[in-house]
Parts: structure tokens; C-alpha cells; sequence
């Protein structure tokens, strides 16, 4: 009867298979027979390269194991590391923070003193100044009632008096060869009456002339107006003055019922056309419609933005001119009182000149003349 034989299994996970009669001399792996001791050498060579490819393993293993290691050490000291320099930074933070904020409110303490003391001071000058400026609102006040109580006892035609004189001494010295005239005081009809004069001395036409110095327009400065070009028989109406109607547009110059509303520094200039027309019309003995056609074009060029735009150079080249004369005259008469500085330099100089002489040779003026009528 046969034993029965238990399997073991070997490290490598080969069974041992032993022999009943008890002989090792077989393979470690499947427990057959050696077959000599080539087959032995072979078994320990199989041996020898599983137990190198099992240590390459376990080498391997601990090689990744100590990497995951130290990795997991590096990150944990670099966590570390960033935690310490977050906190050191907060308490920095921390600490800045506090010398900002002790920074702030003692500066904002000497700032608020600065403005204390900057507002007292404000303050006390603003109270002077509002003293003076009482002071001199209060004698300022007492001037314009005075002026306005010496205005309101002079007459209305007195106001607009010193226009009228400006406007008839510009046409005077623009058209000298032309008859121009102011009407009366207190008489009934228009400021200026101007005939124009052509070139045979005959009297080609008027134009009739209102000078108006108040603040507000008024409709009924238009009205009087054309009564009295209509009275006067006048060809042209013209309205000095710098008070307009609404629909001027604040232009300065405008055109309404026939008659030409213009400021008092245009004046001079439209006249030029105006009287030219006057003349034109006369010499080409024209009918009262032709006339009338003539007229309505002349208004139409007037009125238009060239003509406004030419009359705007024309008083600023004319502005211009008369500024350079007063400076001239101012210039002149610098000069003079210059020169005459010197003349009395002069003459001093030479008195004293003169006094010298005479004390060199003994003499004064009186005793020279004593022995010239000697």
C-alpha cells in the first residue's frame, strides 16, 4: 500500500513533490528527478536570475517608497515654510498697519491744528474785509443815490443829449462838405437833420437821424421815427442807438418799418452807403418807384452777413486807427513836457553857469549892470 504524500509549496510558489522513498535529489520547482549536473546548473542559474529580478523589485519598490517620502517630506517643510512666511508676513502687516494708523491720526491731529488755526486767521481777515467791504459798499451807496438823485432832476431829453452830440460831431467831421444840422432843444421832430450835398453843391437828399440813450427798446422809438423822416421829407431814417428789439437777434443792426436801427459806431460807415444812394439817385433823376427799388436792394445788402461782416472790420480797423492816434498824441505830449523838463534843466544849468562866472570875477548881476549904466 502506498503512502499518501502531502504537497508543500515552495517560497517561490512551486509544490514540493517528495519521493516515497525519501531521495532529495530532485528538481526544487516540480520536484521531478535531477538528471545530472548540467540540469543542476541550469536550476541554479533559473534560481539565481529570480531571486536578481526579485531583489531589482524590492529595490525598486523602496526606491519609489523613499521618492514618495521624501516628496511628501519636501512638501510638508515647504508648507511649513510658506505657513511661517504667511504669519510672518500678517504680523507684519499687522505691525504696519498700526504704525499707519498711529501715523495717520498724528498727522491728521497736526493737520486739524493747522486748520484751526488757519480757519481763525481766514476768519479774521474775512471779518477785516467785510468791514471794509461795508465800508465801502456803504460810501459806494451813498454815491449812486447822490448820482441818482442829481440824474433824476436832470430832464430826459439832457440824458440822451451827450449821444446826439457824439453822433452829429462824427458825421460833422466824416462829411464836411454836407449840410448837417441838430434840431433845437425842445423842438418837436428828430435829433440830426443831414442834406447830402453832390458834387454840383445842389442838395441831392436827406437823411434824418434819432439818437436814443436808453437801456430798453422801445416800439415807440420806431414810430416817432418815421414821423419825422415823413415830416422832414426825409429819404433815409436812421436809428442810433444800443437798445434793440427782439428781432435783431442781437446783431446790432437791424431793419424795420423802412428805417435802419443801428449802433452808434455803424452809423458813420452806413451813411456812406446811404448818402451814395442819395447821390446816384439824384444824378440818374430816378422815379419814386425806382427810388423805392433802390432803397429796398440797398436795406437787403445791409442787412445781409457780408455787409455786417465788412462793417465789423471797418470798426475794428477804425478802433484801431484812433488808438493809434491817442497813443500818438499821448506820445507827443510826453515829449513836450519832456522837452520842457529840459528847457528849464537848461536854463537852470545855465543860471547857475552864469553865477558861477560872476563870483569868479567878483561881480554879481546887479553890480554889473550898475556899471553897464555906468
Amino acid at each position: 500500500m502506498r503512502t499518501t504524500q502531502t504537497a508543500k509549496r515552495r517560497p517561490n510558489g512551486h509544490d514540493i513533490h517528495p519521493t516515497v522513498d525519501g531521495d532529495e535529489s530532485t528538481c526544487p520547482y516540480c520536484g521531478a528527478p535531477l538528471l545530472g549536473p548540467e540540469h543542476l546548473r541550469q536550476i541554479n542559474s533559473r534560481i539565481e536570475a529570480e531571486e536578481r529580478t526579485r531583489v531589482t523589485r524590492l529595490e525598486t519598490a523602496l526606491r519609489q517608497q523613499f521618492s514618495r517620502q521624501q516628496q511628501q517630506a519636501i512638501a510638508k517643510v515647504t508648507a511649513d515654510a510658506e505657513k511661517a512666511r504667511k504669519d510672518a508676513v500678517k504680523v507684519a502687516e499687522t505691525k504696519l498697519k498700526l504704525l499707519r494708523s498711529n501715523l495717520e491720526t498724528t498727522v491728521a491731529a497736526r493737520l486739524q491744528a493747522q486748520r484751526d488755526m488757519l480757519n481763525k486767521q481766514t476768519a479774521e481777515a474775512i471779518n477785516a474785509e467785510r468791514v471794509k467791504a461795508f465800508e465801502e459798499k456803504t460810501r459806494l451807496t451813498q454815491q449812486l443815490a447822490d448820482m441818482q438823485s442829481r440824474l433824476e432832476q436832470r430832464s430826459a431829453f439832457a440824458i440822451g443829449d451827450p449821444p446826439e452830440i457824439d453822433l452829429f460831431e462824427a458825421l460833422k467831421r466824416e462829411f464836411p462838405a454836407d449840410r448837417i444840422a441838430r434840431v433845437g432843444r425842445g423842438s418837436a421832430g428828430a435829433d440830426i437833420l443831414h442834406d447830402v450835398i453832390d458834387g454840383r453843391g445842389v442838395v441831392a437828399g436827406r437823411i434824418v437821424y434819432d439818437s436814443k440813450a436808453h437801456r430798453r427798446w422801445q416800439s415807440r422809438f420806431v414810430t416817432k421815427l418815421r414821423e419825422d423822416v415823413i415830416a422832414h421829407k426825409g429819404d433815409h431814417g436812421v436809428l442810433s442807438t444800443t437798445a434793440f428789439p427782439a428781432a435783431a437777434g442781437g446783431r446790432g443792426l437791424h431793419i424795420t418799418n423802412g428805417l435802419i436801427i443801428s449802433t452808434p459806431e455803424r452809423v458813420p460807415t452806413l451813411v456812406h452807403l446811404l448818402r451814395r444812394q442819395v447821390v446816384v439817385t439824384q444824378t440818374l433823376r430816378l422815379g419814386n418807384s425806382a427810388r423805392d427799388e433802390t432803397r429796398d436792394r440797398l436795406y437787403a445788402f445791409v442787412t445781409s452777413d457780408q455787409c455786417r461782416a465788412l462793417l465789423d472790420q471797418f470798426v475794428v480797423l477804425t478802433d484801431a486807427f484812433s488808438d493809434l492816434e491817442a497813443r500818438e498824441v499821448k506820445s507827443h505830449t510826453q515829449n513836450w513836457a519832456r522837452r520842457a523838463d529840459l528847457i528849464r534843466s537848461v536854463k537852470t544849468v545855465h543860471d547857475e553857469f552864469a553865477d558861477a562866472i560872476s563870483r569868479i570875477i567878483g561881480m554879481t548881476e546887479p553890480a554889473l549892470e550898475d556899471g553897464v549904466e555906468a
